[in-house]
């Protein structure tokens, strides 16, 4: 964890550059982002505590032309991880939108970037925590998690672990073959 820094994503590069098959696992959380991104180049708004910015590195042993398959297992596995935070009355207007977005009421909760390598995949996450960040022209509005759990707050590092976690599940069976 690092309450700062320019993005997940670049303090995992960093990681990987530097070990490469060793860094696979590794997790970086950070408190806000200073240049966060989404895909095409857009601006992810990272503000200090609110929002998740997760990043975990993967080095998969399959060809690299089946690694694009990474993007649909880890926006589901954000995807499983939120749900079992989310309200019953919100989960059935939560879902997917390919590739990279998790939407709740046609509102962006959620976004994943994978970033690769020659030595591996970086899974980048941004969930909105709290504090929905206003965008002005954006073509789908943002939503924060605190407005689909009203009954407690979530706890950043707990949702951090769940996220690994539904990671860590879908991974293995990606490797396995599971997910072609």
């Amino acid at each position: 964890y690092q309450p700062s820094a320019t993005s997940s994503n670049d303090l995992a590069l960093a990681a990987l550059r530097q070990s490469a098959g060793g860094a696979e696992g590794k997790c970086f959380q950070v408190g806000e982002q200073t240049k966060g991104r989404g895909r095409r180049g857009k601006k992810w708004v990272s503000q200090s505590g609110d929002g998740l910015y997760l990043s975990v590195i993967l080095c998969p042993k399959a060809p690299r032309a089946t690694w694009s398959g990474l993007s649909f297992m880890a926006s589901l596995a954000v995807y499983k991880a939120l749900l079992s935070f989310i309200e019953d009355t919100y989960i059935s207007s939560c879902g997917l939108k390919w590739p990279n977005d998790i939407l709740c009421d046609n509102r962006k909760l959620a976004g994943i970037l994978l970033e690769a390598s020659t030595k591996g995949v970086i899974v980048g996450c941004g969930i909105n925590l709290q504090n929905a960040p206003v965008l002005g022209q954006a073509d789908i509005p943002p939503v924060a998690l605190d407005e689909l759990v009203t009954s407690q707050s979530v706890d950043p590092k707990a949702l951090a672990c769940a996220v690994i976690g539904q990671i860590n599940k879908f991974y293995a069976v990606w490797q396995a073959g599971g997910m072609q």
